[in-house]
């Protein structure tokens, strides 16, 4: 998981202030494009890459543990956090 990207999206979007108690927070495939846009590699940029999860552990646990969310299906092209 790249920290940079995500905090990125998290800032663009201000994640970390929606009420998760209430409902999930969801983000779209081009919602994720057009926050990491101006990254160049494809690693920090590509929204199949950012989401994968292979498994708990291929994940990064700081950012998990600091902002308490991970990412999951939700519909088509949406993610929810």
């Amino acid at each position: 998981m790249n920290n940079n990207s995500w905090q990125t999206i998290f800032d663009k979007y201000q994640i970390q202030h929606h009420n998760f108690d209430n409902e999930p927070f969801i983000i779209s495939a081009e919602m994720i494009k057009q926050a990491t846009a101006h990254f160049t590699r494809t690693n920090e940029k590509e929204v199949r890459i950012l989401c994968k999860q292979d498994s708990r552990e291929k994940t990064n646990r700081k950012f998990l543990l600091t902002t308490n969310c991970s990412c999951c299906p939700h519909e088509m092209a949406n993610m929810q956090l």
